[in-house]
């Protein structure tokens, strides 16, 4: 570089790319090149001698040379020859035992996980608040008060982020509100816990969400 001051050497490196742009990279591509060369080259050479060490890619048996003077196992048989295992069952399968004749330790014993033996277990029937709330109608109800709000926390302000809508009439006690959008407030997910810790899950009221946005 013949210039010490970096601006005059970032020139002058500027205007010598510009001028010799084809030559540049014309040796970048043999260097790539050269280099991809030698790399192969030094593959071929490791895995011509890998095969001479270990014989693989030569005769029979794992890729081993074969022996002069060994039988092959199929010599003086025709046709297609016939699995060793064939119409036999698998040793899982329903009836069978493994392990030279032991039964398994849980057959016939009953999952303690089974049913009304686990500890989520609601017998059997999903709840219809749950079913609801996965509806269409819901999320319909859902997305078109969001967008009335401006998907902003009517308590904070916040906008955007964890939101939640809260059903102004309680849900389970109001079923004829439980899709009206009058019924819906935006809430963030902190306010909205905040909430239901002050006035409990059961009977919210439009009194107590007054209450509570009026509180500062």
């Amino acid at each position: 570089m013949p210039y010490k001051d970096p601006q005059k050497a970032k020139e002058y490196k500027k205007q010598y790319y510009s001028e010799n742009k084809d030559k540049i990279i014309l040796a970048g591509r043999k260097r790539y090149k050269d280099k991809k060369t030698e790399i192969l080259s030094k593959q071929k050479d490791y895995y011509l001698e890998h095969r001479k060490l270990t014989g693989e890619g030569k005769g029979h048996g794992k890729g081993k040379k074969f022996e002069k003077g060994l039988i092959p196992w199929n010599k003086g048989k025709k046709g297609l020859q016939v699995a060793w295992n064939k119409g036999k069952s698998a040793f899982w399968a329903i009836g069978n035992t493994y392990n030279n004749g032991r039964i398994p330790w849980n057959k016939g014993k009953k999952s303690l996980l089974n049913k009304e033996d686990h500890w989520n277990w609601k017998g059997g029937i999903n709840p219809i608040n749950d079913t609801i709330r996965k509806s269409w109608n819901y999320k319909l109800w859902r997305k078109s008060c969001l967008e009335r709000d401006n998907f902003t926390c009517q308590k904070t302000g916040q906008r955007g982020g964890e939101l939640v809508v809260h059903h102004i009439n309680n849900f389970a006690e109001f079923p004829e509100l439980r899709f009206a959008i009058d019924n819906g407030i935006t809430l963030s997910e902190k306010s909205h816990k905040e909430f239901h810790k002050i006035y409990g899950i059961k009977n919210n009221t439009l009194e107590q969400l007054q209450e509570y946005l009026n509180n500062i």
